[in-house]
């Protein structure tokens, strides 16, 4: 290193200890005032002043008065000592009997708490309730209270003359006693408190562990005990009770309870299972599976779509985790070890038929919405570049597991989607065309390769093509964006694959759409949108001029279905394809589009619009308004 090197170095470090010297006092203080409010959180979290059951104001009072009576009428000498044998026996016998009475109000309190435990928890209570600390607390003081009572009277009955020991157990046991008295109320009201806490339901969860596999292994699968035993104090079918009730009940913040613990511990497991290898986590996904079947049928049948969406958000994410985490989750150690989804696209199949029989359109939605969700971000995005898969493009037809999983899957989705048709849903079909709309952006967006981006494209695009053509003839609204599959993602696969799979998708749904007579400006101009995307990229991209030929030659060939006597509607889409065709054209000289074939079928093309005028004429004497969107 160089001097020059070395003094700049140095001037450095000089540089930084002045300025940690200098904004040392800003970070003291700003470090004062987070433990400040800390400190300040953990008092006043306490709340102090809801465990207290004495009166102040009156206790001041009683006490004020005592005081002023002590020094008015009190004639005799002071003085501080111990009271006499007899006193000691009176004193303590009489605080054997109080502390006794308060046997029935901590029993009675107990049972309260025990019914109220059992209210939101079940057969659970049997379980946890009675191994509750502040049970075990009050129970404890108050039998070790009563004994030391009773074995200070007698002692002190029996003996002839005060003694230290005697002194010091007397005096010892009224301290005690105080204690319990004081601290009743208090610890009964915390043991009320947590008799309702949903901290139970995590410790419920926790109950799955090595403990829980011991249990069934001897009792249900080897027989070995009475399997009653084990799924009486089994978590699942716990959770079950307590979920299902909590549903009836539309207790909302249980079921929270249920879902963030569930997936917490899942997650849990994994991460311990790596360092321990005790309880395999793909037991506790099976039986997560079970739970969420369960809750789910019995919230759709007590009308509850808050617990359904709630059962429905957990699927997922369980999935999501599991699908994320897959290769660690190979229990047999499999070469082949592959995903295949039949589970997860099973149960949203069967939740879906029972919310759309059971009228609960925002569960249907919300279904469709995690399907998307999972296939979009989990498994195109995530699964599929973690296991680099690569279509194999000279194989026509591919026998590998994971061209067989997405080519079943888009059948799959097909049987899921008729369900919608076969019920008449058909406003939520704006959830299918959204699936397929952002299905074929996270393709083009992914990390997948080019031979996968486009088999995935060939898979999606005619999945939206096919159910395009089943739920459009019968909206009852006009195509919009909100029900039109295609849109956005034909120019930006023209700009990053280049293989034209979403824009020849989009042309045959342009047909089909006038075919049933549903072919309007937003669909034209969303055409014309690519058109002029691909003047943009005229230069750039050889395909431009093929695909701006094709919008030109598709405009035209509409116009020659057309007749002279036509319908209405088909006269305002023939003046609206003679409108937008025009509007390229113009553009034309802007982008400086100057090749001679695409100018002068434009030109010819425009031409041949000869019944213009006879039907503008005609759609303006019977006030017939053209909707244009430009």
């Amino acid at each position: 290193m160089s001097p020059n090197q070395t003094k700049t170095t140095n001037k450095s470090k000089i540089q930084k200890v002045l300025s940690a010297l200098y904004h040392l006092p800003k970070k003291s203080w700003e470090l004062v005032k987070i433990l400040y409010y800390r400190f300040r959180y953990f008092i006043f979290n306490l709340r102090v002043n809801e465990l207290i059951s004495i009166d102040f104001r009156l206790l001041s009072l009683l006490v004020l008065f005592v005081i002023i009576i002590f020094f008015v009428f009190y004639q005799e000498p002071l003085y501080i000592g111990m009271p006499n044998l007899e006193t000691q026996v009176y004193i303590t016998e009489n605080t054997l009997r109080t502390v006794s009475i308060f046997v029935g109000i901590v029993f009675s309190f107990i049972i309260l708490s025990f019914n109220i435990f059992y209210k939101y928890f079940g057969r659970f209570t049997f379980i946890k309730f009675f191994t509750n600390r502040y049970i075990k607390f009050i129970f404890t003081l108050f039998v070790s209270d009563m004994i030391l009572l009773i074995y200070t009277c007698s002692y002190l009955k029996e003996g002839a003359s005060r003694t230290s020991y005697g002194d010091a157990f007397f005096l010892f046991s009224l301290a005690i006693s105080l204690l319990l008295v004081v601290s009743i109320i208090p610890t009964l009201v915390l043991l009320l408190r947590s008799s309702q806490s949903r901290n139970n339901i995590q410790s419920l969860i926790k109950q799955f562990n090595m403990d829980w596999s011991l249990s069934y292994h001897i009792h249900v699968l080897w027989r070995q005990g009475n399997r009653n035993e084990h799924y009486h104090r089994d978590p699942i079918t716990l959770l079950i009770e307590i979920g299902t009730s909590a549903i009836k009940e539309f207790d909302r913040t249980t079921l929270l309870e249920i879902k963030s613990g569930c997936l917490e511990h899942f997650q849990k497991m994994f991460a311990d299972y790596k360092q321990n290898k005790e309880l395999h986590p793909i037991i506790f996904y099976d039986k997560i599976d079970d739970l969420i079947r369960n809750l789910f049928s019995i919230a759709i049948k007590e009308r509850n779509d808050v617990a359904a969406l709630l059962m429905v958000n957990l699927c997922k994410e369980v999935e999501e985790f599991y699908v994320k985490n897959f290769k660690d989750f190979n229990v047999h150690n499999l070469d082949e070890h592959l995903y295949d989804g039949i589970r997860f696209k099973v149960v949203l199949e069967q939740f879906l038929s029972k919310s759309l029989q059971s009228n609960e359109d925002t569960v249907s939605q919300r279904i469709i919405q995690n399907l998307r969700e999972w296939w979009c971000e989990t498994i195109i995005k995530v699964y599929l570049p973690a296991i680099n898969y690569d279509y194999p493009k000279g194989e026509r037809f591919p026998n590998d597991k994971t061209s067989f999983f997405l080519s079943t899957a888009y059948y799959d989705f097909a049987k899921i989607f008729d369900q919608i048709a076969t019920y008449k849903k058909y406003f939520l079909y704006q959830e299918i065309s959204n699936f397929y709309t952002t299905t074929n952006l996270s393709i083009i967006d992914s990390k997948n390769t080019r031979n996968t981006k486009v088999y995935l494209l060939q898979l999606n695009c005619p999945s939206a093509l096919k159910s395009f053509e089943k739920f459009a003839p019968k909206l009852d609204v006009e195509i919009a964006w909100e029900f039109y599959p295609f849109s956005t993602a034909t120019t930006y696969e023209i700009d990053r694959i280049q293989s034209q799979i979403p824009f020849q998708i989009e042309m045959k749904g342009f047909d089909y759409l006038y075919r049933i007579s549903k072919l309007n400006a937003y669909v034209i101009n969303e055409i014309k949108a690519i058109a002029y995307h691909a003047m943009k990229n005229f230069d750039k991209n050889p395909a431009a001029k093929n695909i701006l030929l094709s919008i030109i030659e598709k405009f035209d060939y509409i116009r020659t279905l057309i007749p002279k006597n036509a319908t209405d509607q088909q006269q305002e889409v023939y003046l609206l394809l003679e409108r937008y065709m025009g509007y390229i054209q113009e553009w034309m000289p802007e982008y400086k589009i100057e090749d001679k074939e695409v100018v002068k079928t434009i030109r010819y093309a425009l031409k041949r619009f000869v019944f213009k005028k006879r039907f503008n004429v005609n759609l303006e004497s019977k006030g017939y308004l053209i909707k244009d969107v430009r």
